[in-house]
Formats: C-alpha cells, sequence, structure tokens
C-alpha cells in the first residue's frame, strides 16, 4: 500500500508557500484561517446559525465561541 499525506498536509504546505512569499513571517495554520472566514462572515451580517453549517459545527454553542471572542477584542 502506498504512503499517502494527510489530506490537509498539502494545504498546510501551499499555506506556507504563500505567506513566505507574501513576506509574512507569521505562523498561520489552517485553524487561523477557518477562525477568520468565520468571524468575517459572522461580521458581514451572516447569521450566525448559517456560520455554524458553513463550519460544519452540530451546535450553535460551538459556532458562538467566534461572537465571545469578538467581544472580547472589543473591550
Amino acid at each position: 500500500m502506498p504512503w499517502q499525506a494527510h489530506p490537509g498536509q498539502g494545504l498546510v504546505w501551499r499555506l506556507k508557500k504563500l505567506l513566505l512569499r507574501a513576506g509574512i513571517g507569521k505562523d498561520i495554520g489552517l485553524h487561523s484561517l477557518r477562525h477568520s472566514i468565520a468571524t468575517h462572515l459572522w461580521q458581514a451580517g451572516m447569521p450566525l446559525s448559517q456560520v455554524g453549517r458553513f463550519l460544519g459545527h452540530r451546535s450553535l454553542e460551538s459556532t458562538q465561541i467566534y461572537t465571545h471572542l469578538q467581544e472580547e477584542e472589543a473591550r
């Protein structure tokens, strides 16, 4: 059976390559991108329930983490 990389590994490699090309020295992972898009969607007016479905969350409580983090940043 041939060795196969984890499906996300190719994305991680591409992300790191793009960050280097853009001159961004900060280590940003896929979870950070997922969190960022969810936050942007919510701030742009997408209902939290739809953001949750987009992320594949089973419960609204999981998605509400993003709203709590935004409230903390606003302080």
